[in-house]
């Protein structure tokens, strides 16, 4: 590959090739695959790929990217968090939401809720040059 983004499109225009997002995985293996026991970028082409295939439903996404192998952990979690950014928690199976403590899930709502003022207020430049300072 000539460079990151030549592999990430190489990635990219596999995926537009397919619907199913298991079917996906002879092709990816045999253009895309990295020998190296984890790649970055290998994890970003192919969690990208699952993205696409699956349309931004997080649980085909995750589905997809547990199947293929490799650092498939990492490549579903990828995969299924930019779908869940592109089309909400309302994309969530209600199934996998269930698993979580009620303690948790309000967690996640301060947690989310914190970031979002985070960046209405326009704080995260500031945060990111304290955090430099502090280093």
């Amino acid at each position: 590959f000539k460079s990151p983004r030549h592999y990430i499109e190489v990635c990219l225009r596999i995926a537009d090739k397919y619907d199913d997002v298991l079917a996906v995985r002879k092709e990816l293996y045999e253009k895309c695959l990295l020998y190296h026991h984890i790649d970055p970028l290998e994890l970003w082409g192919f969690a990208l790929a699952m993205f696409r295939i699956a349309k931004g439903d997080v649980r085909l996404a995750a589905i997809g990217g547990t199947n293929i192998g490799r650092d498939s952990d990492t490549i579903a979690g990828r995969a299924a968090m930019l779908a869940g950014a592109l089309r909400g928690a309302s994309n969530v199976p209600l199934e996998w939401i269930a698993m979580f403590s009620e303690d948790a899930l309000a967690r996640i709502d301060r947690n989310a809720a914190r970031l979002a003022e985070l960046i209405i207020a326009g704080k995260m430049p500031h945060l990111r040059r304290r955090l430099e300072m502090a280093q």
